[in-house]
């Protein structure tokens, strides 16, 4: 798939998302919160078989020993894919079926992936220069 067609499904998904949010808010619907989140989803789902897909090529093409940091990049992307998808399942419950759950509870998924960025981006960032201080 190009880049465009992409680029052109993505905006899709948001704008339905968006369209069935905006529907189910003004009460003109009376959809779960589960089918007016079925857009992401569904984007969680194309990105997760992506994922997989450019992982079974590396293996393939036996470029796993070469790319160690191919691989934490892919397990830093599927560390955020499953919060995302945590994050909107708590988000769903608590909006359909459990009014009464606090939100820190929601946003728990949401702050273990912001915790694990941080720490990954300073790794990259202070291992890379510690790296090149070497090499001078």
């Amino acid at each position: 798939m190009g880049l465009i067609h992409r680029a052109l499904f993505t905006w899709t998904l948001f704008a339905l998302f968006i369209l069935l949010t905006t529907l189910k808010l003004d009460g003109k619907s009376e959809w779960d919160w589960l089918f007016v989140f079925t857009p992401m989803w569904i984007l969680d789902g194309v990105v997760a078989l992506m994922l997989l897909l450019k992982r079974v090529q590396h293996i393939r093409h036996r470029r796993d020993m070469i790319a160690s940091t191919h691989i934490r990049n892919n397990i830093l992307c599927l560390i955020c894919l499953l919060s995302k998808i945590s994050f909107q399942a708590l988000l769903c419950v608590r909006l359909e079926y459990l009014p009464s759950m606090p939100f820190a509870i929601i946003m728990i998924p949401i702050w273990s992936f912001l915790i694990s960025a941080i720490v990954y981006f300073s790794y990259v960032l202070f291992g890379a220069r510690s790296s090149l201080n070497y090499q001078l």
